[in-house]
């Protein structure tokens, strides 16, 4: 798990592959949205890997949602706001349309 771990392979500064991305976090979600006890970092993992994804060379955006997550829980889909539309234009905005 940790070979294969994209945070540490970042910070590992191994070459990896940095398309723009987008990340969803819900707010209050325990799953992803924790400190890292271990890690010199002072923020939570989501702007920890943002923080490293960027350094690394790769664009990013860290969105925060209305919707929380426990461990064996979907999450609320209905509570994500417009999660939806500002995905699509984050796409819209890096793709090129051939007509």
């Amino acid at each position: 798990m940790e070979e294969a771990n994209p945070m540490l392979a970042l910070e590992r500064d191994e070459t990896v592959r940095t398309p723009p991305a987008i990340w969803f976090q819900g707010r209050g979600e325990t799953l992803h949205d924790y400190k890292d006890v271990e890690s010199s970092f002072n923020g939570n993992e989501p702007q920890r890997f943002v923080e490293n994804y960027r350094k690394a060379g790769g664009e990013i955006t860290l969105e925060y949602i209305e919707a929380d997550r426990h461990a064996g829980h979907s999450p609320d889909l209905s509570k994500t706001g417009d999660m939806f539309e500002r995905m699509v234009a984050f796409v819209h905005r890096r793709i090129r349309v051939e007509r």
